[in-house]
């Protein structure tokens, strides 16, 4: 790791999680964490990690989902 994902690990150990009420897909590994822990280490391995978008829409296209809202900066 790094000085940003060491931070960013260890403020989010202070932050009590829920698992989200609809999946959010991650965009590195395009999958849904399946426990608070997991959520927490995928959205540390976003900081670094390669966006893979045509794989993310291919799996809503593909899960029959056909509006996306996407949240961010």
């Amino acid at each position: 790791m790094n000085a940003i994902t060491d931070s960013m690990t260890y403020e989010l150990a202070k932050v009590a999680f829920s698992l989200p009420k609809i999946p959010v897909i991650h965009n590195f590994n395009v999958k849904a964490a399946e426990n608070t822990d997991a959520l927490r280490t995928a959205l540390v391995k976003q900081l670094n990690s390669r966006v893979n978008w045509l794989g993310t829409i291919n799996h809503l296209r593909e899960s029959g989902i056909a509006k996306i809202i996407e949240c961010g900066p």
